[in-house]
């Protein structure tokens, strides 16, 4: 399907030396320009779904007729957005130098930046040194506050798509093929090829038409979903996944950095940073000895020591701090080696700290916790956190969610939620008319149930708002489930009739 070393293309001008990747709308070469004898990057568009290599020849051809047009179109756009790049000049971006049609395709030259994807170092090093992270993580956000100064969008920004220089580790954003240009009103004017990168792609990019108007948040929930990839080493769950499950962070994250990534990855546009300078004010700058930096080290149990130990208790306070070092290295294995008969469990470090009091000559290595009573710690403070998140959700009752769902016969409805004090809710649903539903609910972690009693809607008898008990012909809509974000900024409702309905406050 791809092009063979040694084709020539541009009369000449280019001569393939290989494939250095492809997708699904595209094909990338390195290549070499002839002229000044130096090596080039050569992105061939080539949707591979609607076409195809014609015979032996270097001919795209649309796979059937009906393709044609499609593809014409495509390549269309293709060219022009290449257009627009190739007016960028920026150190943090990758330069588009030159642009041709041939083969039935378009192609556009971009230069060769030797190198790793940030994806290739992140897989070798392990997870990196805040420092390291917050210093690449500004100068990506440094490329797309100036792009978005030219009313664009990446729409894909993620570690396999950021080059580390092999002259410095400078991160050159590339792979602009999903990007999109807006005019000054922020509607579209490029329409490239949808698509989306799971963990790094934001909610709206998996709606039909949730990217046609110019917004820096999709780009700055990517840019956060990248900075927890360079801070863990792990890719995020997907943007439909967090709505349910949150984000987690390994033991001794520093809190700064969590802060900025749950804001930047907020699954409603609203509630991110609203510009990449808003984002950066946030991080703040790269501290080259961060008493919090999360080292990849080779040893999965780091050890905080107690700045109040004295160093004239001797052998016995060695003796002590050993010990607690033995019994959380004894911990760590049991809870996550495995003890017999269990799962494996998540390699990511374990911060274990040792007691806030003080070491004196009187304290015994019996008074050391046991894995037992450490776990059992643990399982407490599980508890109060659940409490605490279950007594916040409580005070910020009455919430409203809002959302559209697409009934069995395909039409669309408003739909609303009322989750109102001492366990009270309403189900609204406008379609061919307002029906309202009353009933109960009750909330365990994100998982919420509904139970319908009575329905609410206006009699054109009487005509007034009248309340009934739930006829059998609803029975259906007596029970629902559903679930609601650890923000509690996103409801999900499945409904027998409309199915699952996803909603905002």
């Amino acid at each position: 399907m791809e092009l063979n070393p040694g084709v020539l293309l541009h009369n000449g001008i280019y001569r393939i030396l290989g494939t250095l990747g492809q997708g699904g709308f595209g094909i990338t070469y390195l290549a070499i320009d002839t002229r000044f004898d130096i090596k080039v990057a050569i992105k061939e568009f080539f949707p591979q779904t609607f076409c195809g290599r014609t015979g032996g020849s270097h001919e795209m051809r649309p796979s059937t007729d009906s393709n044609e047009a499609l593809v014409i179109e495509l390549r269309r756009k293709f060219f022009k957005e290449a257009s627009n790049l190739a007016k960028f000049n920026h150190r943090n971006i990758v330069r588009v130098m030159d642009l041709f049609e041939e083969n039935g395709t378009a192609y556009f030259v971009m230069d060769y930046i030797p190198g790793k994807t940030l994806e290739q170092y992140v897989n070798e090093k392990g997870l990196l040194p805040s420092g390291e992270a917050v210093r690449l993580i500004r100068e990506v956000a440094a490329a797309l506050e100036y792009i978005h100064a030219h009313s664009v969008n990446h729409l894909d920004v993620k570690p396999a798509n950021i080059i580390l220089r092999a002259d410095g580790n400078v991160p050159v954003l590339v792979d602009f093929g999903l990007a999109k240009h807006y005019d000054s009103s922020g509607n579209q004017t490029s329409h490239t090829p949808s698509g989306m990168s799971k963990g790094f792609a934001a909610i709206e990019q998996y709606r039909e038409g949730g990217v046609s108007r110019f917004s820096p948040t999709v780009d700055i929930y990517s840019l956060g979903a990248t900075f927890y990839y360079m801070l863990t080493g792990k890719v995020p769950p997907s943007a439909v996944e967090l709505i349910n499950t949150g984000l987690t962070f390994p033991l001794g994250f520093p809190e700064q950095y969590r802060r900025v990534i749950m804001k930047a990855m907020a699954p409603v546009q609203m509630a991110r940073y609203q510009s990449i300078g808003a984002f950066l004010a946030d991080l703040g700058q790269p501290s080259a000895q961060n008493p919090h930096a999360l080292d990849a080290g080779n040893d999965n149990t780091r050890i905080i020591k107690n700045d109040n130990i004295r160093s004239g208790n001797g052998l016995k306070t060695g003796l002590i701090i050993a010990a607690s070092v033995i019994v959380a290295i004894g911990l760590c294995v049991g809870l996550y080696s495995g003890f017999p008969g269990d799962k494996k469990h998540s390699d990511q470090p374990v911060e274990t700290a040792m007691s806030d009091t003080p070491v004196t000559n009187d304290t015994d290595i019996s008074d050391t916790p046991t894995a037992v009573q450490m776990q059992e710690q643990r399982q407490a403070q599980d508890a109060a956190l659940a409490k605490e998140k279950e007594d916040d959700f409580k005070s910020q009752l009455p919430l409203t969610f809002r959302g559209t769902g697409i009934d069995e016969n395909g039409n669309d409805c408003s739909v609303s939620v009322k989750l109102k004090t001492r366990g009270k809710c309403s189900l609204e649903i406008n379609a061919d008319g307002d029906v309202t539903y009353l009933g109960s609910f009750s909330k365990n972690g994100s998982g919420i149930s509904f139970n319908f009693s009575h329905w609410q809607g206006w009699d054109y008898d009487s005509e007034r708002i009248v309340t009934d008990p739930l006829p059998s012909s609803e029975s259906r809509m007596r029970s629902c489930s559903g679930t609601i974000s650890v923000n509690m900024q996103v409801l999900t409702i499945y409904l027998p009739e409309y199915g699952e309905c996803t909603l905002y406050r």
